[in-house]
């Protein structure tokens, strides 16, 4: 019966793959099993970090007395007024443009009524 046992265990073996055959050696040594994992591990939450002991906000960086930061103040009038000039002239622009393609539309239908006419005369 022993031979039988082994033949049979052999064959399955070579139907198996190597990693399946590790695996059931490793099953039967018991390693791996969740068993063995010690119940007061699962019983304790992880340990939560401590909180910080300061409350409140905090101080601010700025020193009294000390002048403000450079991106907090406001433009010198001479930039707000170079800028107020550049938006008058980009909507200078894009009125000049739409007028533009307004009389170029004019005169392409113009063209068009006048080839008409030269068809038909």
């Amino acid at each position: 019966m022993t031979t039988t046992t082994t033949t049979s265990s052999s064959k399955l073996s070579s139907a198996l793959s190597s990693m399946e055959v590790m695996l059931d050696a490793l099953m039967q040594r018991g390693v791996g099993k969740p068993e063995e994992k010690p119940k007061e591990e699962e019983e304790e939450p992880p340990v939560l970090p401590t909180r910080p002991t300061a409350r409140g906000r905090l101080r601010s960086l700025q020193r009294p007395g000390a002048p403000a930061a450079p991106w907090i103040q406001p433009p010198p009038q001479e930039e707000r007024e170079k800028c107020a000039v550049n938006l008058e002239l980009e909507r200078r622009a894009a009125a000049a443009e739409e007028a533009a393609k307004h009389k170029d539309e004019e005169i392409r239908q113009k063209e068009d009524e006048i080839a008409a006419l030269r068809q038909t005369g």
